[in-house]
Formats: structure tokens, sequence, C-alpha cells
């Protein structure tokens, strides 16, 4: 499990949730598959990516893309999600 709840309470939910084998707090794209072969651990805290370019580009060639037609009046054909931020958006507040 992976998330803004693994990174707020990952090892609590390790010790609640028996179905649950590994959780990960941070970004884990370049870590992942390592991860995943070769679990050495329950809980990973692996922080930020410093440099974005490491990180792969996904292949979506096998998604099965949303049939989205319109969207606010404009034709918008086959589509898919994207995320355009990282991290708190804020960074300032004393919230989290």
């Amino acid at each position: 499990v992976g998330g803004p709840h693994a990174s707020l309470r990952g090892e609590k939910i390790l010790a609640e949730c028996q179905n649950i084998d590994i959780a990960v707090s941070g970004e884990a794209e370049l870590d992942i598959v390592d991860i995943i072969n070769n679990p050495l651990k329950r809980f990973y805290d692996l922080g930020v990516v410093e440099d974005i370019d490491k990180c792969p580009i996904p292949d979506r060639s096998f998604i099965r893309h949303l049939k989205y037609t319109t969207f606010s009046g404009i034709w918008v054909g086959d589509s898919t999600s994207m995320k355009w931020i990282r991290g708190c958006q804020w960074r300032k507040c004393t919230f989290c």
C-alpha cells in the first residue's frame, strides 16, 4: 500500500491490517520493482525523488482509455489521467 495513508500511518496500517504485506511512504518510482522482487522489510520510507528526470515514463499503451466525448463542451476523444503535481501543493501549512 502507498499514497498518503501509508505516508501518515504506514506502520500502524501494517500492525492492524494483516492482509497488507508492505507499506511504502514517499515516491517509489525508482525502487518499487526492487521492493516487490526482494522485500527486505515491511515498511519503506523513501522520501522524494530529487531528479524527476530519472523516473521512467509510464507505458500507457496497454491502458483502455476512457471514452470521454466532451469536456466543458469541447470534443476530447480518448483520454487518460495524468498527475500534474507531486507531494503537497502548499508546502507551507502546519496542518500535516
